[in-house]
């Protein structure tokens, strides 16, 4: 399963629109683009904004000897690779002028080279909500210019993604848990990526400490949340749980029980192949992302 804007944004990048996806952190925005490539059979390739990235991160240097050393936009630029500027936001916006003259389908490279890009580089770019910087420390607020560069999709969670990559007791404890978040009007988040680090904290039984984690140690809202994952258990009291681990195995137990499909498998078997699946792959893209940064 993929993410619901997929289709829309493999859309655009395929007609060569450069794409902005705009969105809070865990939301999918990089394997979105990472799939995009994947499905178009390219190759994708990045750089990683901060504020330390210079023009000659960008587009390389000539070094000391008079040699030019090529960066991974010159080789995505030159051999029609997808290049996603990750964390555009986090970059200074002086730097990001470089990219002013892809608009006319050029690029000036410090060995002199300016032919214009292969016909199947792409470029993509991801940012935190231009709305949100309070929440998300370094990141700047691109100017008018450089936006108007690309089309900008915001992206959020999505619910159907997310179920199909963890378990029935994730999507609904990591559902408590929004809930109570937004009826206190707390400024923290839960994202997809949080629900795929319970789901596999709780399949190893490490999920201890993990939650008063992930609400930044907040006393009300961790013990309204083990209040209602206590409420889940019926055998079991909450005073009789040593453990939160010990909560949510009973809350698992007790969550649904199989139905009988015909051939005698129960439909929760199924399910858990076809999410085990989908989980794969999202580990895939994760890992093949995680190995070139």
């Amino acid at each position: 399963m993929q993410h619901r804007l997929q289709t829309t944004v493999q859309t655009l990048i395929n007609n060569n629109i450069p794409v902005l996806l705009e969105g809070p952190s865990g939301s999918g925005k990089t394997t979105i683009l990472m799939t995009a490539a994947r499905n178009a059979g390219m190759d994708y390739s990045f750089l990683s904004g901060t504020r330390q990235t210079t023009v000659s991160h960008i587009i390389g240097f000539m070094n000391v000897n008079g040699i030019y050393s090529p960066s991974p936009f010159r080789k995505a630029y030159t051999e029609g690779h997808y290049f996603n500027i990750d964390e555009i936001d986090a970059m200074d916006s002086n730097v990001l002028l470089i990219f002013n003259s892809l608009e006319n389908n050029i690029m000036a490279f410090p060995d002199g080279y300016t032919d214009p890009p292969h016909k199947n580089f792409r470029l993509m770019a991801t940012a935190n909500p231009q709305d949100q910087h309070e929440s998300y420390v370094g990141r700047n607020k691109l100017d008018a210019a450089t936006l108007d560069r690309f089309d900008q999709v915001a992206v959020f969670r999505d619910e159907n993604l997310e179920k199909s990559l963890v378990d029935e007791v994730t999507t609904e404890a990591m559902g408590h848990l929004r809930a109570i978040l937004k009826d206190v009007n707390s400024s923290l988040s839960i994202s997809m990526r949080d629900s795929m680090r319970y789901y596999k904290r709780k399949s190893l039984g490490l999920l201890d400490g993990f939650v008063h984690k992930l609400v930044r140690g907040n006393e009300m809202i961790y013990d309204r949340f083990t209040e209602l994952v206590a409420a889940n258990a019926p055998d079991k009291l909450h005073e009789e749980c040593e453990t939160f681990d010990e909560l949510v195995s009973v809350m698992k137990k007790h969550s649904k029980k199989p139905n009988v499909v015909p051939g005698g498998q129960h439909d929760d078997f199924q399910e858990q192949d076809s999410r085990s699946k989908n989980h794969d792959w999202f580990e895939d893209q994760t890992r093949s992302y995680n190995e070139t940064t």
